[in-house]
């Protein structure tokens, strides 16, 4: 065995090329595996962490006027196993700037559900004095421990001193409003104060939220009806850690990041794995001449397979222990850090479960296995035999010689190249593979940008067309309506209500949008057909009908969040709205339902006119279409970061693939080459006829790749997208024409 670890190591130096192409489809394979792994893992490790740590609330119940014993009747209620009253109100920072931030203010008498991190400062006590401010937003705002703030709620205002910076399980994906889709801790943020504190600060206790952890094992339906029973009129809302936004959101991404990873990751390892296990075999039937001196020379068939299973078992085992240990210290970070700016956990690192060591021993495994299946093969027969070599195949017809009249009009040079593609058919498939494989992986990820910024451009710029949308506050009267709408110009009233919407067999919950007069909402159906308002009838959006197996003409079923009343109604159109998904209808039509329409904002033409509107007390918030195109896409940003990790390993795989192939063609053709050259044929010639038959198997995976892509693309974005937002696959011709000059170009280059 010493000498044939001599020849090992001979070998690996003598064709280092080619062995150095298998560790790096090992080592890509496995980088881009366990890299993205460990963010989607390490996101939902940290997150679940310090849920358990701060020993998160189950559901949260929001109501009127709470007290002690409605606490105290909840707890009685079977599974529940604490609970906690709070005050939230929303107040603003004092800055002297027109655009003050928003601080959700809470002030709890307990502190033993939902309890925050202190990051730095004093312990939280409920009977202390100060305020305990979100740590991204003090940070933001250039806030520190024992500063002095002020903060203005109607039109009074109240000193604080910051005892303590806090980051809340409640928090981690904080908004501070119903418009924003990423947070914004310029103008959003949350703090925390003694009731005591509160009393002070506005006269009486007003208790609107009751947080309560319940045992494992309780139905959170059936809980919530329980409470409804309870609290009767004072009920108002209820969420569970699986509706809430800020709390579900971050699982809810972990999922999505993990179907990301696992389906991109997956296709990319098979092909890795597929081209690794043709390159050894054809690693070891190139040596088959050694084979047979091996034999000759007396060496058991055991001892040559050990020596050959080594070859595999090294260079795959070294590429995917490479790859591991990179990618945890290049792929994970940057891809936490981008996460770091979407969520806020005292502690975000990546983690990777058991599957990146069975990925990388797959690996190892695959190159073991296919060069011991290859040198079994060249076992068989008499040392004598194997010593020969393999014999050439022997050329035949071709079906294009079947078709004279095209055939004959060849020159010797593409006759060559046609032959030569269809007598080796592995490595013409292997050929098609790489360039079918680079083509639809590019195709996926600049198909999945361009589905993003096709549905950000429907929504904020065919659905909605409005300048300003001011959120109106829940007291607000018909004379404040009057005020508001004269101050506004052209504009229009639109209700946005939670609603639990049933299907044929499940539910879902979703935003039912009551439409009043006017041009600023624009609906089209699925066949592109556009809906006017006024128009009577239930218009259900894509996704939820989808989700629900719903069709036009349908009776749908749904319910407003707090009310125990169900509406009933035939859907009129199934419409193409990726946001928000639920139910659009006229006011009218809701007070056909015998509802009466109460707005809860007001769209706005003009996009200059927050000044005029924010100080009013009757208009809880005022945002601009733009800003919430901004804030789109900053989450568009965000996630671009994968996007572009996705087309890099696709390039990577594409280059490392044709590579690979190109370096083996070239040694199992030396022969050929040779022959060629002997006849008189020039360097530029032989040349020539290796780029011909290169052209020809990356035009077949180019055209396999380009259907194959779409279907790829479709069933990705089916798989990655969320509930709440609806992603219809698009590939512009730019993103088509991209992907067909990189791979053409590492086809061709390689």
């Amino acid at each position: 065995m010493k000498y044939l670890l001599v020849k090992m190591r001979r070998d690996l130096f003598k064709m280092w090329t080619q062995f150095l192409s298998v560790f790096l489809m090992a080592a890509i394979g496995v980088f881009i595996y366990v890299g993205m792994e460990g963010q989607w893992f390490g996101l939902r490790t940290s997150v679940n962490k310090f849920y358990k740590d701060s020993n998160l609330a189950s559901a949260w119940i929001y109501g009127n006027n709470l007290t002690q014993d409605d606490s105290d009747s909840i707890r009685k209620i079977n599974g529940v196993k604490d609970t906690s009253l709070a005050m939230t109100t929303k107040v603003s920072l004092y800055t002297n700037e027109s655009n003050e931030p928003t601080i959700k203010l809470t002030a709890s008498a307990t502190n033993n559900i939902s309890k925050p991190e202190i990051t730095s400062g004093e312990d939280f006590k409920t009977d202390s004095d100060g305020i305990w401010l979100d740590k991204t937003f003090a940070e933001k705002h250039k806030i520190s421990i024992n500063d002095n703030i002020t903060l203005k709620y109607g039109t009074s205002t109240v000193d604080f001193t910051v005892k303590g910076l806090i980051i809340s399980p409640e928090g981690v994906y904080y908004l501070g409003s119903n418009s924003q889709l990423m947070p914004d801790y310029d103008q959003y943020g949350y703090a925390m104060i003694s009731q005591s504190s509160a009393q002070k600060m506005y006269g009486k206790i007003v208790n609107n939220e009751m947080r309560v952890k319940l045992s494992d094992n309780t139905d959170s339906d059936k809980f919530k009806k329980s409470a409804q029973d309870v609290l009767s009129d004072k009920y108002l809302n209820y969420a569970d850690k699986d509706t809430l936004h800020a709390v579900v959101q971050p699982i809810t991404q972990s999922k999505q990041l993990m179907k990301v990873s696992i389906m991109f990751s997956s296709v990319f390892v098979l092909l890795a794995l597929l081209t690794m296990q043709t390159t050894m075999t054809r690693l070891v039937a190139n040596q088959r001449i050694q084979i047979g001196t091996l034999k000759a020379l007396g060496l058991h068939d055991y001892q040559i397979k050990l020596h050959y299973a080594l070859y595999g078992l090294i260079v795959g085992l070294l590429g995917g222990i490479v790859g591991a240990i990179l990618a945890p210290r290049i792929i994970t970070p940057i891809l936490l850090n981008v996460l770091s700016n979407l969520y806020v956990v005292p502690q975000l690192k990546g983690t990777i479960t058991p599957v990146s060591y069975i990925i990388i021993l797959a690996v190892a495994l695959s190159c073991t296995f296919a060069t011991v299946f290859a040198c079994r093969k060249s076992l068989k027969g008499m040392p004598a035999q194997t010593i020969r070599g393999l014999v050439p195949k022997g050329g035949k017809r071709i079906l294009l010689e079947r078709f004279s009249p095209l055939w004959s009009k060849l020159s010797f040079g593409w006759k060559w190249s046609m032959r030569d593609i269809a007598r080796s058919k592995i490595r013409t498939i292997m050929g098609t593979v790489g360039v079918l494989g680079c083509m639809m992986l590019l195709m996926a990820s600049l198909g999945l940008q361009n589905t993003l910024d096709y549905a950000n451009g429907y929504v904020y710029n065919t659905e909605y067309t409005y300048g300003t949308k001011a959120i109106l506050q829940t007291n607000i009267t018909d004379d404040n309506k009057k005020e508001l709408q004269s101050i506004s110009g052209e504009s229009q009233w639109i209700q946005e209500l939670p609603v639990e919407i049933n299907g044929k067999s499940i539910s879902k919950n979703g935003i039912i949008s009551i439409v009043d007069n006017g041009s600023f909402v624009n609906l089209e159906t699925t066949d592109n057909k556009k809906i006017t308002f006024p128009a009577n009838g239930v218009y259900v959006t894509r996704k939820i009908a989808q989700q629900l197996s719903l069709e036009k003409g349908d009776t749908i079923e749904f319910k407003v969040a707090g009310k125990n009343e169900a509406i009933k109604a035939e859907i009129t159109q199934i419409v193409s709205a990726p946001s928000p998904q639920g139910i659009f209808i006229y006011s009218s039509q809701w007070h056909k339902f015998g509802k009466v329409f109460s707005p809860t904002a007001l769209l706005i033409k003009s996009d200059n006119i927050k000044t005029k509107i924010d100080s009013l007390a009757y208009v809880q918030e005022v945002t601009t279409l733009e800003s919430q195109r901004s804030s789109t896409l900053k989450y568009s940003e965000a996630v671009g970061t994968v996007f572009t990790l996705l087309k890099l390993a696709a390039i990577a795989l594409g280059v490392v693939i044709l590579y690979n192939l190109g370096i083996l063609c070239y040694t199992e053709r030396m022969r050929e080459y040779a022959t060629l050259k002997v006849l008189g044929f020039y360097q530029k010639e032989i040349r020539s006829y290796s780029l011909r038959e290169n052209t020809v198997i990356t035009l077949i995976g180019w055209i396999i790749g380009i259907p194959v892509g779409l279907i790829f693309l479709y069933f990705y974005v089916n798989v990655v997208s969320m509930d709440n937002f609806d992603w219809v696959p698009k590939i512009k011709l730019i993103s088509l024409a991209i992907a067909t000059l990189i791979t053409v170009g590492c086809s061709i280059g390689v």
